[in-house]
């Protein structure tokens, strides 16, 4: 087997890391960064490719969307990066389609998002809408209640996805009563305003798509502001490290869906786990962006060895042969719409600050990034294709 090697590193290969080590996004892009680090190097300790490290070169965004599609852009073109790694937003990812496109540069994208794309270089391990999206509506709606305020940062993910569970309440006899968002990059005191308006309407709980700090300052003046009687909170975003950001009290009983909690009872996540805590300290958590971030650099470089190659079709041939065991469990590429065979789980926050999983699907589930095979009533049972 043999790859081009970069001129910088000739006994090395090169790949593009780019998650954002400053700004609002900085605290969960720098925990999907370490994942990113920890897996090359396992790989790098098992060999490499044919004997060859990689190299991860990383660049900083800031947080800033408008910076994604340039530094992918240096990435490609002054590092002769074979593969990049990265992207938490949606706006992001969209930053670099056009650039990965146009070098014919795969893309492994992290993080859960709204669906409805198809782009023939990004490989997308987040979860889609119906690996998430549907099973939160269906288990709020049927185990708290029916009248629903939706809050969110002002941008493609939380917009789309507030529209899909307005669709999936609405169709299911429920109330939307208030919808409100705010920009990314927002301060404290405008949260608490927004926290102050959703208590008044005494909804029966919401639904949060809140990204970065906000997330925090909101689940922190919603604590404040009903500490006699919480109102329940549901959110696709607010994983292990926003709990640690906020505080364990504030995000106390609240729920969210994912793939993936740090809690997950699989042989490999708990290995993986306590090399993370050993690698970057013993109070560092793990999450659904972690591991996603984890296990799609393993699934790359399979498929690499497979294909004897980094052309993107060639790679994309050869990934969807592989099935890979994540922390999560058993997960594999459809080749179908590049999307991730994933689990599906419901966690609700406990008194040390991890998630009791309280549902947990019977195997992985196809992608549906459109919604295709999934009724608009998230509580009828759709017939669906598993790993």
């Amino acid at each position: 087997m043999r790859f081009l090697m970069s001129n910088t590193y000739p006994a090395e290969i090169p790949v593009g890391v780019i998650f954002s080590q400053t700004g609002v996004t900085a605290n969960p892009e720098q925990t999907m960064l370490r994942a990113t680090l920890l897996a090359i190097d396992r790989i790098n300790r098992q060999g490499g490719i044919n004997g060859q490290q990689l190299h991860p070169i990383c660049v900083d965004p800031q947080s800033v969307p408008e910076n994604y599609g340039p530094l992918a852009q240096k990435l490609i073109v002054e590092d002769n990066v074979k593969l990049i790694f990265g992207g938490y937003t949606s706006a992001s990812r969209k930053a670099m389609l056009p650039v990965i496109g146009r070098y014919d540069v795969l893309l492994f994208y992290p993080t859960q998002y709204e669906g409805f794309e198809y782009a023939p270089n990004v490989v997308y391990t987040g979860a889609a809408p119906n690996q998430g999206c549907v099973q939160l509506a269906r288990y709020m709606l049927q185990n708290v209640g029916k009248r629903v305020c939706m809050v969110g940062s002002d941008y493609i993910w939380p917009r789309e996805i507030n529209r899909i569970m307005r669709e999936l309440i609405e169709t299911s006899d429920g109330d939307v009563i208030s919808e409100m968002f705010l920009p990314l990059e927002t301060n404290k005191e405008a949260v608490y305003e927004v926290a102050k308006h959703v208590s008044s309407q005494h909804p029966e709980f919401v639904f949060s798509n809140f990204v970065g700090k906000s997330i925090e300052y909101f689940y922190q003046a919603m604590l404040e502001l009903n500490a006699d009687k919480p109102i329940p909170i549901a959110s696709l975003t607010t994983t292990e490290t926003e709990i640690q950001a906020m505080g364990i009290k504030a995000g106390f009983g609240h729920y969210t869906a994912a793939p993936y909690f740090q809690s997950v009872e699989t042989p490999i996540n708990q290995e993986i786990v306590k090399e993370y805590k050993a690698t970057y300290g013993q109070d560092e958590v793990t999450t659904m962006c972690w591991e996603a971030a984890y296990f799609q650099v393993h699934l790359a470089i399979k498929a690499v060895k497979l294909a004897e190659s980094f052309h993107a079709d060639k790679v994309m041939e050869k990934i969807a042969d592989i099935r890979h065991s994540a922390p999560q469990g058993p997960v594999k590429i459809d080749p179908d719409n590049n999307h991730c065979f994933l689990w599906s789980r419901i966690g609700r926050v406990n008194q040390q600050g991890q998630f009791d999983i309280l549902v947990t699907s019977d195997t992985a589930l196809k992608p549906d990034p459109y919604l295709v095979s999934y009724s608009t009533s998230p509580l009828e049972t759709a017939s669906r294709e598993s790993l």
